[in-house]
């Protein structure tokens, strides 16, 4: 996933002169530019810098380490997700952008249902199908009873007492 984060760099002391740069940027490249830019001089060209702006899909505090940051965008680079899955797990609070795990990143199992019932089927897909299951979750979730009482209806199999039925009868 490519990852799109800019920020307005600007030096602690005057933020309303500064500039704009698209991450990964070496802080090198930052202060040559914003020298350039006379938004730094000679005399203060090693002067704390800040953040004074960004567009991402996290927040970004004003003091976060530009090398910080230039990590976090070229670890998405091998992360297999659309950034609007990523923006909806921040927002929710189940990953931190600025202290990611990949590998917690990538034991996420993310599933696309239109609705819940389609998240039940595809979830036990998932899972490996329905023998996949604990008799506890087959116990808790299916019907066995009705299921038992839709075969008599429907012929599948007849009851020739003594607890006896009998299936596959032409």
């Amino acid at each position: 996933m490519e990852l799109n984060v800019y920020v307005f760099v600007t030096t602690v002391k005057n933020s309303s002169k500064g500039y704009w740069f698209k991450l990964p940027i070496d802080v090198a490249k930052i202060r040559q530019t914003l020298l350039s830019r006379g938004v730094l001089t000679q005399e203060n060209y090693e002067v704390d810098l800040k953040i004074s702006n960004y567009e991402a899909p996290f927040k970004i505090d004003e003091y976060e380490p530009i090398e910080k940051l230039n990590a976090l965008v070229d670890l998405f680079k091998d992360v297999d997700m659309t950034l609007k899955t990523f923006s909806a797990l921040v927002h929710a609070g189940i990953i931190d952008p600025l202290n990611l795990n990949v590998d917690y990143l990538h034991s996420l199992v993310i599933i696309k249902a239109e609705d819940d019932e389609d998240l039940g089927y595809q979830a036990i897909e998932k899972m490996g199908g329905i023998s996949a299951l604990l008799t506890e979750q087959l116990l808790q979730y299916f019907d066995y009873e009705g299921f038992a009482r839709d075969l008599i209806n429907h012929r599948d199999y007849i009851n020739i007492g003594g607890g006896n039925y009998v299936s596959g009868i032409n």
